[in-house]
Formats: structure tokens, C-alpha cells, sequence
């Protein structure tokens, strides 16, 4: 009988599960909507049972899982497998015991961490940084996230924070001090042509329009892309990464990738103003097959020690 680990990514409007055997073979890919506005309890349960989905699965095929992985939204602590901080994107979400109630109900061991730390992780296996050690990875969708990879090992910080690039200063609008999720994800962008234009579009719709050539729209794409070159500029002066790597639905859009990628050029110094620049290649199973490796990780080295 073949083994089989089951990588969950929970975020704060999906959940998604997908299955990795011993040979990096992927297989039973499932989503669902993240019961959010219920509370942590109830994500929780969306998201055992999505496991047990791939289970009952697994044991169809003959396959037995082994363990658990977990990506999850909000800084976690991996040892515990608990969150320890998280925004309002999931209430009630901080001080949840993520790995222990998944375990309870499953009775496998579960390894928990960062939703993005998990994307990094993927990426640097199987996708666009798997020739790089040195990599900052940054995803702009619904929220601004980031991940460190040093020495192809996750650096995770003192808190947990290491990579939340989304809580950045970005500058001031008005008199209040703003962060880069709030001028340049999607929601940000979506709310900015709203304000400006009294029509309320989804941002690839917002995208169709500047390709029509509505200069509204226009400004707004732009304007994030190069709002988050500015903030990441800094960061790759200080980090010094041998990759940038950028996923998520924001650099999808039309025009955005290449303002972006421009930006970034013309705000860097010296040698990390030649930092290649790459697209994320694992598109929305990123977190999920992340969840997964961290799986077999955690029992490889068990079963070494």
C-alpha cells in the first residue's frame, strides 16, 4: 500500500485540499468556500472535512495518508500549530489550535504554518523559485503577503512575521498612515476605481476597461503595481534575495506585470536593481501542495531521527 500526505490551505475565501504520495505525484485537488463569517470552529469543521474527503479517496486506491499538512492564513507558530496573530479577514481566528482539533478529529499527525510560508515552499519545489536558496516571495491578491526563503529553508522570524510585507507603511492619504494591503491589493484597487469612477467593478473588469483604454482604470492598475515595486524596493536592498517571485490574482491583470516589473527596475539600487523578477508558476494550488511537502517533511525527519 502506498503512503500519501494530505496538504489543506485555508484562507479567507477558500479552502483547498490535495494529495502528494511519495514521489511528488499530486492528485485529488478540492475547494470550497471558507465559511468565515461563522467563526473559527466552523472552519475548522470545512476543513476536516475536506480532509476526510481525500482520505475516504485515498483509501479507494489503496493509498494510505500519513499525515497532515496545514497552510493557513494568519502568523503562526509551528510548533503548537497555533495562530497567533490574524486580521479580520477570518473573526476569531487568533488563538485558534489549528493542529490539535485537525488531529483529534483525524487521528493523524498534523503540521501546521503560514498560508504564503507554504506557497514559498511549493514554488521553491516544484515551481519558479526550485533554482534559487535565497528567495522572497510575495503574493498580491485579496491581502499582501510574503515569505522568506534562506538557504531553501523558511525564515520565519523571532514572531512568526518574517515576510508580512502586507503590513508595510505605503505612505499617507489623508492624515492617516496607510500600509501597502490598503493602496495596493485587490480590494484596494477595486475600492480606488470605485472612488474615482462611481462604478463599482471587480478588478478583472477593471482590467477589460483599461485595455479599452478607460484611463481611469488605467491610473488604478498602475498606480498599485507601482505602489508595491516602491515598498519592495527597500526590502530587496536589505534582504538581498536571489529571486523575486510574485503570485496571487493581482498580477494576473492586464498591464499590472509590466508596470511592476519596470518599477521595480527603476526604484532598486545597485545590484538588487538586477534581481531577476518571475512570476509564480503554482498558481491556486500553491498553498495546498506547500501544506503537503510540509507533511512528508515533518515525517522524513521523524522517521530519521
Amino acid at each position: 500500500m502506498s503512503t500519501m500526505t494530505i496538504g489543506i490551505d485555508i484562507g479567507g475565501t477558500k479552502i483547498a485540499g490535495i494529495m502528494c504520495d511519495a514521489g511528488g505525484v499530486l492528485s485529488g485537488w478540492q475547494t470550497q468556500l471558507t465559511p468565515g463569517h461563522a467563526g473559527a470552529n466552523a472552519v475548522l469543521e470545512a476543513a476536516i472535512l475536506l480532509a476526510k474527503t481525500l482520505i475516504d479517496q485515498a483509501a479507494a486506491n489503496n493509498q494510505k495518508v500519513t499525515a497532515v499538512g496545514v497552510g493557513a492564513a494568519g502568523q503562526i507558530d509551528p510548533k503548537p500549530g497555533v495562530v497567533v496573530g490574524a486580521n479580520e479577514n477570518l473573526p476569531g481566528w487568533r488563538g485558534t489550535c489549528i493542529a490539535s482539533m485537525i488531529e483529534a478529529a483525524l487521528n493523524l499527525p498534523v503540521v501546521v504554518d503560514n498560508d504564503v510560508n507554504a506557497m514559498a515552499l511549493a514554488e521553491h519545489a516544484l515551481g519558479a523559485a526550485k533554482d534559487y536558496q535565497h528567495v522572497l516571495f510575495v503574493t498580491a491578491g485579496t491581502g499582501i503577503g510574503g515569505a522568506l526563503l534562506i538557504n531553501g529553508d523558511l525564515w520565519r522570524g523571532a514572531h512568526f512575521s518574517a515576510g508580512e510585507i502586507g503590513y508595510l507603511f505605503a505612505g499617507v492619504e489623508g492624515s492617516m498612515p496607510t500600509t501597502i494591503e490598503e493602496v495596493a491589493s485587490g480590494p484596494a484597487l477595486e475600492k480606488r476605481y470605485r472612488d474615482r469612477s462611481g462604478t463599482d467593478l471587480r478588478l478583472h473588469e477593471i482590467a477589460d476597461r483599461a485595455q479599452s483604454g478607460d484611463e481611469t482604470a488605467r491610473e488604478v492598475i498602475t498606480y498599485g503595481a507601482r505602489q508595491l515595486a516602491q515598498v519592495l524596493a527597500p526590502v530587496l536592498c536589505l534582504i538581498d534575495p536571489e529571486v523575486l517571485i510574485v503570485g496571487g490574482g493581482v498580477p494576473q491583470v492586464s498591464m499590472w506585470w509590466e508596470t511592476f516589473v519596470g518599477a521595480v527596475g527603476d526604484v532598486s539600487y545597485g545590484a538588487v536593481a538586477r534581481i531577476p523578477v518571475l512570476p509564480a508558476e503554482l498558481g491556486i494550488k500553491a498553498g495546498a501542495i506547500g501544506a503537503a511537502l510540509l507533511a512528508a517533511r515533518s515525517q522524513h525527519q521523524k522517521e530519521k531521527v
